[in-house]
């Protein structure tokens, strides 16, 4: 049991990707019953040993799969095949082998502080910054002021919106969708920040705070987020002011270019009439998707609507503020507002033809990668021309519900990993890549590759793109 198989293939040179199984998990007991285990390769494509690592096609991918999970069969999971929830091996599903105790990032294993203790004289790190973060929906208020347009969470909230560009409310009382979990609430006044922004940031710098991380909303600089439809330039001075005022106060400001505030006007709903998923006659938001696929949607990326107009605007937010601006998020939470705005999650938008969890989010999420990767590359242009400077950085703000094995047991510590990689590596295996011996791979988690029943995938062309477009910070 402790003797390893390598299997290799005619006329097939693998020293570098040998596909390895333990002798355990080929069931190996007595001769004929590793005959009849090797027997089975042959029907694995040969291109499959050679691609085991950065090289593996999705066919490729999802025949290796296939085959490990056949070997590691038991009577209660051989019926399981791949992409499925078992998919992996015994009690660790997503993953090809069971992760030990050493797979899974520190502190686990009981290394936690048990007491923290305060000493005068103690101190952050030289260079550590003590600031906070906003969203422009949750703290602005002003929602139908100075030409703003209408965001997905004025029409998920119910706000009056009769009137205001991308409005899709003839009349009021507006809906309220049945997903917003405090019926009435809305982001109408909010914080009053549009109105008491020097107030706020004066508090701000009374307590110390060194950095101020805000959003900009994307329907009040462009109101119906089609950059040719007009900018509001009265927007564009407000944030102006925020920035001189946060800089006067010496606060740095930090802009993230979206903060869950879509503008309506990327996306068709109607209360009283259906729409199309994966038709082109509608604007779909990150939702989009090739026309005709809607049984297996194919992600526009670059081509989607929402991709070209979310670039357009982070080229004008880098244009007017950037010789301000020194840090720029292109998205907070990407996570929250795809997965948990469908399904009746509690996120805008949640409407139909898009509301089936296991599908949308999936779509929603491929979009924003590709958009903020699109971003990233005006970015670097702008530092190659000099418009901005090699101490700019940009980046994306990630996040992640922290899980922890309950014990030690494989089953476990692949069940917390599992989530780990369901949510944050979902966006940062693809945004920031993951090292391997040939240089980072750009692409989803194998984990939700294995499980989950729809996972779009990465163009070619779309790869590059990732690939060349990291962001500076984590």
């Amino acid at each position: 049991n402790s003797a390893r198989v390598v299997v290799a293939f005619p006329g097939r040179h693998c020293p570098a990707h040998s596909f390895e199984m333990p002798t355990s998990s080929l069931g190996i007991r007595p001769i004929p019953v590793l005959i009849a285990a090797l027997a089975v390769t042959t029907f694995v494509s040969p291109s499959v040993a050679d691609c085991v690592g950065d090289g593996c096609s999705e066919v490729e991918e999802l025949q290796l799969l296939q085959f490990t999970s056949r070997q590691d069969a038991t009577p209660e999971s051989s019926s399981q095949g791949c992409p499925g929830p078992s998919c992996g091996a015994p009690g660790c599903p997503g993953f090809i082998k069971c992760p030990t105790e050493d797979d899974f990032p520190m502190p686990f294993k009981g290394s936690y502080p048990t007491s923290y203790t305060y000493r005068e004289g103690m101190h952050f790190p030289k260079g550590f910054k003590w600031g906070l973060g906003t969203a422009s929906y949750q703290i602005e208020g002003a929602y139908n002021e100075d030409g703003r347009g209408v965001s997905i969470w004025d029409t998920f909230s119910g706000a009056n919106t009769v009137g205001m560009p991308g409005s899709v409310c003839e009349q009021a009382p507006c809906p309220v969708s049945s997903a917003m979990g405090i019926k009435g609430a809305t982001g109408n006044v909010a914080n009053d920040f549009y109105h008491k922004y020097k107030q706020d940031i004066a508090m701000m710098a009374s307590m110390g705070v060194q950095s101020y991380r805000f959003s900009v909303a994307w329907p009040r600089v462009v109101p119906t987020g089609v950059t040719s439809d007009g900018i509001n330039q009265k927007a564009i001075a407000f944030y102006h002011d925020v920035i001189d005022e946060l800089i006067a106060h010496g606060v740095e400001p930090i802009i993230t270019m979206y903060h869950w505030d879509l503008p309506q006007g990327l996306q068709d709903m109607s209360w009283n009439s259906s729409i199309a998923a994966c038709d082109s006659k509608y604007k779909q938001g990150w939702y989009e998707c090739a026309d005709g696929t809607v049984d297996n949607p194919q992600p526009s990326g670059m081509s989607a609507l929402v991709v070209k107009e979310f670039t357009s605007y982070a080229t004008l937010l880098l244009k007017e503020y950037g010789s301000k601006v020194k840090y720029w998020a292109t998205f907070n939470e990407a996570w929250t507002f795809t997965f948990l705005a469908s399904g009746g999650r509690g996120k805008a938008p949640n409407v139909q033809p898009w509301y089936d969890a296991d599908v949308w989010p999936y779509v929603a999420g491929h979009n924003v990668i590709i958009a903020h990767a699109m971003a990233v590359s005006v970015f670097r242009q702008m530092q190659e021309k000099g418009e901005l400077t090699k101490e700019h950085k940009v980046l994306i703000t990630n996040n992640q519900d922290w899980r922890e094995p309950l014990t030690t047991s494989p089953s476990d510590i692949a069940a917390a990993e599992y989530a780990l990689e369901g949510q944050l590596a979902w966006y940062c295996d693809p945004i920031y890549g993951v090292k391997t011996q040939s240089g980072y791979k750009h692409d989803y988690p194998k984990s939700m590759k294995m499980t989950l029943p729809y996972m779009p995938n990465f163009t070619k062309q779309e790869k590059q793109l990732l690939k060349a477009n990291r962001p500076d910070v984590f």
